[in-house]
């Protein structure tokens, strides 16, 4: 029959003094012996229960903490971190535009929407358009006008704004896929 080992005592004896008391006590097995082995054996056995309980506290209170804490995060979200929607995918750090990388670069303005394309292709298809549909794009995509602002522009109404815009477009479409 195989002895099992205790791996309790082959900690304590593996310190040099508990294994020269040890030895001290088989060699003469008094009572003196015995007791200060003893002594020396409850003393480590106290040392390593309070390292126990002390690592299984440590354990149990991050536990706690980290619980805490979670719970206080999910009640207490900073404003940038919520979630837009409810699939949570979009933070607003993420939907707010980076201004630092324009603020650095003048913004180059033409008067006319000609000016802001080189393209031979589109430069002659701008040129099928009437001066109306080209104000009315340049005011649309240049400046970023709503067709409301632009309506009072050219005291007219919101839908012909939208009805000469999207005409404009269809026509700038057409030439460009037949040029192309």
């Amino acid at each position: 029959m195989k002895k099992e080992k205790n791996k309790l005592i082959e900690q304590f004896l593996s310190d040099e003094e508990n294994k020269r008391m040890y030895q001290e006590y088989l060699k003469n097995p008094i009572d003196k012996n015995r007791r200060k082995v003893n002594l020396a054996f409850k003393k480590y056995y106290k040392e390593v229960r309070t390292i126990s309980y002390l690592q299984k506290v440590i354990e149990f209170e991050t536990k706690r903490l980290d619980k805490k804490q979670r719970i206080y995060e999910e009640k207490h979200w900073l404003i940038l971190d919520k979630p837009v929607n409810d699939e949570k995918k979009n933070n607003l750090y993420e939907i707010i535009p980076d201004t630092s990388v324009t603020d650095n670069f003048e913004e180059i303005h033409f008067d006319h929407l000609e000016d802001y394309f080189e393209n031979p292709l589109i430069l002659n298809a701008l040129a099928k358009l009437t001066k109306r549909q080209k104000d009315i794009l340049y005011l649309a995509f240049v400046k970023n006008l709503k067709d409301g602002e632009i309506a009072k522009q050219f005291v007219i109404s919101q839908q012909a704004v939208t009805k000469t815009k999207n005409k404009a477009l269809e026509k700038l479409r057409r030439e460009l896929l037949i040029a192309g």
